[in-house]
């Protein structure tokens, strides 16, 4: 109480410690010893754009990684190009990162922290760029699967997903 509030927004945990210890330090608290526990973790928004099944803007964490953003976008679709997934950050900065890579190796180089104001590109295959440019509409109907599936129901109109790749959806 005799020391008041110490800022520490932005800072590390380890950093934040150090601050409020030098700060505690010249109140003549010298033998004090200091402890910063982080209470909850700041949450903001992402766009996720391109081959993912729910493209838009998702929530995450300041924790939170690539395949993390993804997953929370409805993962990638069946036409991802998995291997130059590209983030652009607040300042206009591009990178490019391979899930592939990522996933055979463990290389967390290519799946890194996202930070605020991070736009997440995930481009279509090559291969399939035209077809998926011929069909992407903003349709948000559903597509109805009905008779002897698993789980009958509406899905979510994916371009590029055929009768058969809804059937699956339904479960078989």
């Amino acid at each position: 109480p005799d020391i008041g509030t110490v800022h520490v927004a932005g800072f590390s945990i380890p950093d934040a410690e150090e601050n409020v210890e030098k700060y505690v330090q010249e109140f003549k608290y010298n033998t004090a010893q200091v402890k910063v526990v982080l209470m909850n973790v700041r949450r903001f928004k992402v766009q996720v754009i391109g081959a993912v099944n729910n493209p838009g803007f998702v929530s995450i964490s300041s924790v939170d990684r690539l395949t993390n953003a993804i997953h929370k976008s409805g993962g990638l679709h069946k036409y991802a190009e998995e291997e130059t997934v590209k983030i652009v950050n607040q300042h206009g900065n591009e990178y490019e990162y391979s899930l592939k890579t990522f996933e055979i190796n463990g290389d967390l180089n290519n799946n890194p922290i996202i930070q605020e104001g991070d736009i997440i590109h995930v481009p279509y295959m090559n291969k399939y760029v035209d077809i998926i440019e011929k069909t992407l509409t903003h349709k948000k109907n559903a597509v109805l699967v009905t008779g002897f599936v698993m789980n009958p129901g509406g899905h979510k109109y994916l371009p590029g997903y055929s009768i058969k790749d809804y059937i699956a959806l339904s479960g078989g």
